[in-house]
């Protein structure tokens, strides 16, 4: 406040509310996505019922977007969330326009080859950390590296119950975090 003063302020914030504007108006217009509640500032959740939606994340972060994934939770789907900024708000048409490419490529993804492991996972009660390990292995996770494209990874933990998914993080942040033996 003390560097851009009143104005520079109240002008950043109507930059930000008319891009918010923008995008709620853009994302309306894909017919495969729908703008979850009535954004007043800054924060977009948007979902989808026919594209896969971390696959639209995917192809957003192909394109050089970081888009923020939400886990369905409590009777809300999964979906993304678009914060707007000053920044990103000069960008709108070109974040609009990269979405409507991303959600027609998410719309032709396949299932990934996980489904049939996780679902022999889900029968056999709470699996150990190797269990784990041996999963985040097969999604691509290496120490604290995670793979680019990461929709079958986030497809799994919404499948998977909240006390897997914990143990799930619990034992990626302990295997990112643990120094290799010498």
């Amino acid at each position: 406040l003390r560097f851009v003063g009143d104005d520079g302020y109240l002008d950043l914030a109507r930059r930000i509310r008319d891009g918010v504007h923008r995008l709620v108006s853009g994302v309306s217009e894909i017919p495969e996505l729908t703008v979850l509640g009535r954004p007043d500032f800054a924060l977009v959740a948007v979902a989808s019922r026919e594209a896969g939606i971390f696959h639209v994340a995917d192809e957003m972060k192909a394109r050089g977007w970081e888009i923020q994934v939400q886990l369905g939770h409590k009777g809300r789907p999964p979906n993304l969330h678009f914060l707007v900024s000053r920044g990103n708000s000069l960008r709108l048409d070109e974040l609009l326009r990269d979405l409507r490419v991303s959600v027609r490529l998410a719309k032709k993804s396949e299932p990934g080859p996980l489904r049939a492991m996780a679902a022999e996972l889900l029968s056999s009660g709470v699996p150990g950390p190797d269990v784990f390990r041996e999963l985040l292995a097969a999604v691509g996770v290496r120490g604290a590296r995670l793979p680019e494209r990461r929709a079958e990874i986030y497809e799994l933990m919404q499948e998977f119950p909240r006390e897997w998914v914990r143990s799930v993080v619990l034992e990626y942040f302990s295997e990112a975090f643990t120094p290799a033996a010498a």
